[in-house]
């Protein structure tokens, strides 16, 4: 009988032990899809926010020296987040304008 009420405790434990690993595994899986999320989200901001500026720059026919090392750090950091070479046309355009 005290096998029986030892064996009982010990499951009862562990089933408890299994509940809380799934429950921590949902959370880790939640986290990691939250951050996918905003990287995902991040990088198109960074998309939008580059095609911006060198649009911009393109169209004044001039670049500043700050914008110019902004606009690498930007492409860097959308490069970094998994971002293709769909930008490079305009980043190399860019970097064919005078300095101001």
């Amino acid at each position: 009988v005290l096998d029986n009420i030892v064996m009982w405790l010990l499951n009862r434990r562990a089933s408890k032990i299994d509940a809380q690993a799934e429950k921590e595994g949902l959370r880790e899986k939640k986290i990691t899809l939250s951050i996918k999320t905003l990287q995902v989200a991040q990088k198109a901001l960074l998309e939008e926010r580059i095609r911006y500026l060198c649009k911009k720059n393109l169209k004044s026919g001039a670049v500043h020296i700050d914008d110019l090392d902004s606009l690498h750090n930007l492409h860097r950091f959308y490069k970094e987040l998994g971002g293709d070479c769909k930008l490079d046309v305009y980043m190399n355009e860019v970097e064919q304008l005078p300095l101001k």
